[in-house]
């Protein structure tokens, strides 16, 4: 609340001392109080302030203040900012704290702190004050209280800040892991549910599947033995049958002779649309065969199987006659 009446702060400075005492103040007019840069002295003794506002520090070229008598039961948190502050008179307000700042007054050397309801801690620290040694003697401990209170406050605060910090990486690291082991769960693809019905026909299919599979190899392996020796007998059967066309039609019988003839026509067919240099091969290579062909059947003709070999072309004939028939 303003105060009741309009103060004319001019009539209240004197050579740099401003005294408002007895005014009736329930507010500190801090911004004209300000307007007057060369006061260095405030008495605001035997008022009505509760508080002080958060701007009542920017009077910094103050270094005397008296707030006795008044009512007082905080101070602002940045009131340590009156760096200037030399002397300071508390006496007979309603605190029980002082702020942390408190230590940040370094010029302070005079304190009055008496009649106000401190806590004991700071009450032992301040002392009686009842003279002008033991205000002195109130700054110097006040100061060092405080500033001492400020850096155990810091260290307090430094170790819950990496005991946070640290906590934080913990629960990072927990949360990578536990992305890292659901990383194979996100790739599964999700299927469709399925009906109680459609449900049991998979399980059946699944189950038929099994049995199949369980059985597969035992019914395999019958299956592709007979496979290898079929195909083993036909590879040896059209060996055996080609070796013999080679060695009948290589002793001239009569009865194969087309055979040659129709081999060689069907070559000649088979290469005559292919490129020269195709048909240049595929003629060297059946000039190679028949020669080889020939001589055979040349020194099988020399042999003493000769007669032997006449039976074998009158069998032959007979067969094809047969054949014929």
């Amino acid at each position: 609340m303003a105060p009741t009446t309009k103060i004319n702060l001019a009539d209240k400075v004197d050579d740099g001392e401003m005294d408002l005492s007895m005014c009736d103040l329930q507010e500190v007019p801090v911004k004209e109080i300000a307007a007057y840069r060369k006061v260095w002295s405030l008495d605001l003794s035997n008022n009505h302030l509760t508080q002080l506002s958060k701007a009542f520090p920017t009077l910094t070229n103050l270094t005397k203040l008296d707030l006795s008598k008044n009512k007082l039961k905080k101070l602002p948190d940045n009131f340590g900012d009156l760096h200037r502050l030399k002397h300071l008179d508390l006496y007979k307000n309603e605190l029980q704290h002082l702020p942390l700042s408190f230590g940040q007054l370094k010029s302070l050397k005079w304190l009055d702190l008496k009649d106000n309801p401190l806590v004991p801690a700071i009450q032992e620290a301040a002392g009686d004050c009842l003279d002008t040694a033991q205000c002195q003697v109130c700054a110097s401990n006040i100061i060092y209280f405080f500033t001492k209170l400020r850096e155990k406050v810091d260290e307090e605060r430094e170790i819950r800040e990496k005991q946070r910090q640290k906590e934080k990486e913990r629960q990072n690291e927990l949360t990578a892991q536990k992305s890292k082991s659901n990383i194979p769960e996100k790739k599964k693809k999700k299927e469709p549910k399925l009906s109680t019905s459609q449900t049991k026909v998979k399980c059946e299919a699944t189950t038929s599947d099994v049995q199949v599979s369980k059985g597969e190899p035992q019914a395999q392996k019958p299956i592709k033995q007979s496979k290898r020796s079929f195909f083993f007998i036909f590879i040896t059967s059209l060996l055996l049958i080609l070796s013999t066309l080679f060695v009948l039609t290589a002793c001239g019988f009569d009865m194969t002779m087309f055979i040659e003839d129709a081999v060689a026509t069907t070559w000649s067919k088979s290469i005559s649309h292919c490129p020269q240099a195709v048909q240049n091969v595929g003629e060297t290579f059946a000039d190679y065969f028949l020669f080889v062909h020939r001589k055979v059947g040349y020194y099988l003709a020399k042999s003493e199987n000769k007669s032997y070999l006449s039976i074998l072309n009158e069998k032959v004939h007979e067969m094809y006659s047969t054949l014929i028939r």
